[in-house]
């Protein structure tokens, strides 16, 4: 072998790796790393100008695959308006993804509160089933905003702190759940066989004997008053 062939060799031996041709083990940590600290949202404090001072959500008892109205109050307690407010908001932990990367371009009032339509959402979704026990924790964040410039029209420097979350849990309810009556597990035993007896030998076509015994059988296939 030729000495210029060994000093090539040695020569590419040396040169510094070339950007990108990291194995994938090494390039792939950093880049989760960045991604789950973008998705954390940032601090909140109680002792922010803002305030998010409820949250509504219609229907309040939603059920499988039902379109929910989100709208958001906040409270502006500082002197300066505010506008261009960003949301983080989650169902059951699950951020929702209309709100990544988007800014509401409203002016939030001095000293008064503000009623803030939001995206609608649906209770289930691909990805997101709806849940066994019917309840659905619903949080709304404030992840930026910034003070308005009323003489410039336009927005300035970032508000800091940002207010605190707010919850609020909705529970599956309407025609279509079953729900314990309260006063039949403080009927005597006698009273209960007694009824339960009435029911089984057709007398739940009485108007006073029907709703009881719809529970006590436990079927929801008991006829209502004056049915067939």
């Amino acid at each position: 072998m030729s000495r210029i062939t060994v000093g090539i060799a040695v020569a590419l031996c040396c040169l510094p790796p070339i950007v990108g041709s990291a194995p994938v083990g090494l390039a792939g940590g950093p880049a989760h790393a960045s991604q789950d600290g973008a998705d954390r949202p940032p601090p909140y404090s109680d002792r922010s100008s803002l305030r998010i001072v409820s949250v509504d959500v219609q229907p309040g008892n939603p059920g499988p695959d039902t379109l929910c109205r989100l709208q958001v109050r906040i409270r502006n307690t500082a002197k300066v308006p505010v506008s261009d407010l960003a949301f983080r908001v989650t169902v059951n932990g699950q951020r929702l993804a209309a709100y990544v990367n988007h800014v509401f371009r409203v002016v939030v009032e001095p000293g008064r509160d503000t009623d803030l339509r939001l995206y609608n959402f649906w209770s289930s979704e691909t990805g997101r089933p709806y849940p066994a026990d019917g309840r659905l924790a619903i949080e709304v964040r404030v992840i930026g905003a910034r003070w308005f410039d009323a003489q410039a029209k336009q927005p300035g420097k970032p508000v800091e702190p940002l207010p605190a979350p707010f919850s609020v849990t909705l529970v599956r309810g309407g025609r279509g759940d079953r729900r314990p009556f309260p006063r039949l597990t403080r009927v005597p035993g006698w009273l209960t066989a007694a009824r339960a007896a009435a029911c089984a030998i057709g007398a739940h076509r009485s108007a006073r004997l029907w709703f009881p015994c719809q529970y006590y059988l436990g079927s929801s296939r008991v006829p209502g008053p004056g049915r067939a």
